[in-house]
């Protein structure tokens, strides 16, 4: 699902994933692991403090830099 955005197109329904609800989110009947995680900091990457050929890379045509996100995993489900 990572090399698809969302915001072109409804990702869950275009896998042919089953959802399977959770308390506080979703996961789908044929992951064979979940991890229900809780964040612990965000940080927007900025443009000025990347390398020249990450910029070049990743970020021509207009694209907005990444939001990084670190997590602690609170619960595995199987």
């Amino acid at each position: 699902m990572g090399s698809k955005s969302g915001r072109d197109m409804d990702k869950a329904k275009a896998s042919g994933l089953t959802p399977k609800y959770l308390e506080h989110g979703v996961t789908y009947e044929e992951a064979e692991i979940t991890f229900v995680v809780r964040k612990i900091y965000r940080h927007e990457l900025q443009l000025g403090q990347m390398p020249a050929d990450v910029i070049e890379g990743f970020y021509t045509k207009g694209r907005v830099p990444h939001t990084m996100y670190i997590r602690e995993i609170i619960e595995t489900i199987r």
